[in-house]
């Protein structure tokens, strides 16, 4: 018999569990809220290990393929069926989900304060400049690399690598 192989460190936080107590709750939501319980899905797929998560109707309107105002009656049962809390940080709502029905690790929200890192989800859509998301530019522009003659035979010549010889 051998001994069963553990998954990585990464692939153990790669999970959301849930409490059997929960899941005639979660049916009954997929009965009565179908959308909500849709909606629920794809914060559960996405919740980060305090089960936080910061997106805007809008990306989320983009993810589930339903209009904006339809995601907002979904955030809203939700919240009123207190499968989520929403916790503003400035203009910022961030999404948490009740650790009672699915998580992944403890979160942190106790008392009048809350700690946690959350996933954030933006949309090209919603940017000021939307080509520009992902394709960062370099903060500062380097000036060429003098390299001494003994030395230049030891410069990478790629296009990328390539130095100015200084003599």
């Amino acid at each position: 018999m051998s001994t069963p192989v553990l998954p990585s460190t990464k692939e153990r936080t790669e999970f959301v569990q849930l409490y059997r107590s929960s899941m005639k709750a979660l049916r009954q939501l997929a009965l009565e809220a179908p959308t909500a319980h849709a909606v629920l899905y794809v914060l559960m797929e996405r919740i980060n290990n305090r089960n936080a998560l910061i997106a805007s109707h809008a990306t989320l309107a983009k993810l589930t393929g339903k209009s904006r105002a339809t995601i907002t009656r979904a955030l809203s049962e939700l919240k009123n069926r207190n499968y989520i809390e929403v916790v503003r940080a400035g203009n910022v709502s961030v999404i948490v989900v009740n650790k009672r029905v699915v998580w992944t690790t403890d979160t942190v929200l106790r008392q009048r304060l809350a700690i946690f890192d959350a996933q954030v989800i933006v949309s090209a859509d919603e940017q000021l400049e939307p080509d520009r998301l992902g394709k960062e530019s370099d903060l500062i522009k380097l000036p060429p690399v003098l390299v001494p003659p003994e030395v230049a035979s030891l410069v990478d010549d790629s296009p990328e690598g390539q130095a100015e010889l200084s003599f």
